[in-house]
């Protein structure tokens, strides 16, 4: 079950940024007790940053894959052509940044994104940014609510790399 089914039918700017905020919170009760300081203070600029920023909320919502990554996405070698995406099922409408965050393929990444239609390229940018460098909060969550500790440690490892690569999110 998608994450995001409640703005299936009826997408609104103003739930969206309230899915942000909560989802905030929750990571600022659960996770970040399991954070050093430099790593709570660089995730809650994250938030902060994307939050305060109104262009962040200024995008039309289109049907997204909800999982568009290259483990998804088949390819025929032989003639370096995509032939097909697979794993359909968190397809819902979302925000089409989300099917966007290939930061470990820039290549690739710059390759979509050049064919890609959007009207507002930096708010892009940084929505992607934000829900790329999120994820492993996410991640880390997931780990502790399923008493998964290797998701845990492997989140926290892949957030304290992000903090680094980005060591100033604004």
């Amino acid at each position: 079950m998608c994450i995001r089914d409640r703005f299936n039918t009826s997408f609104q700017t103003e739930d969206y940024k309230q899915y942000w905020r909560n989802k905030f919170e929750e990571f600022k009760e659960k996770v970040f007790p399991m954070l050093n300081l430099l790593q709570k203070f660089w995730s809650q600029q994250i938030f902060e940053t994307f939050l305060e920023n109104p262009r962040n909320f200024q995008f039309t919502p289109v049907l997204t894959h909800g999982d568009f990554d290259m483990s998804n996405i088949l390819v025929d070698p032989k003639k370096s052509k995509i032939t097909g995406i697979v794993d359909f099922e968190q397809c819902c409408v979302w925000d089409p940044a989300a099917d966007l965050l290939f930061y470990e393929q820039p290549i690739f990444q710059d390759t979509i994104i050049s064919a890609y239609a959007y009207s507002d390229s930096v708010s892009l940018f940084e929505r992607m940014k934000f829900l790329y460098c999120r994820t492993w909060l996410e991640y880390v969550l997931f780990g502790l609510q399923h008493h998964k500790q290797n998701m845990v440690k492997y989140g926290l490892m892949r957030l304290e790399k992000l903090r680094r690569k980005f060591p100033c999110f604004s």
